[in-house]
């Protein structure tokens, strides 16, 4: 999960450079969203802090993925 997010400020550059920032915002919404919910919800589990690694671990993954969706979504429009 560490590669993900360290391929995701390339792609939000990316996103930028091409006059995308709306896009950019999006992403950033979806992460909050997921992390939110998978956070209320791993919560009444009583896992401890592996709640908070695997809602922030999904949140890297979505976000990367509709990133790199969108930047190819672009490129090769």
């Amino acid at each position: 999960f560490c590669l993900m997010q360290y391929i995701q400020s390339p792609l939000y550059i990316c996103l930028d450079a091409l006059g995308k920032s709306i896009d950019t915002m999006y992403a950033s919404i979806i992460g909050v969203i997921i992390r939110l919910c998978l956070l209320t919800l791993l919560s009444f589990f009583k896992i401890g802090i592996w709640s908070l690694l695997i809602a922030i671990s999904f949140n890297i993954l979505g976000v990367t993925i509709f990133l790199i969706y969108k930047v190819r979504h672009y490129i090769y429009k």
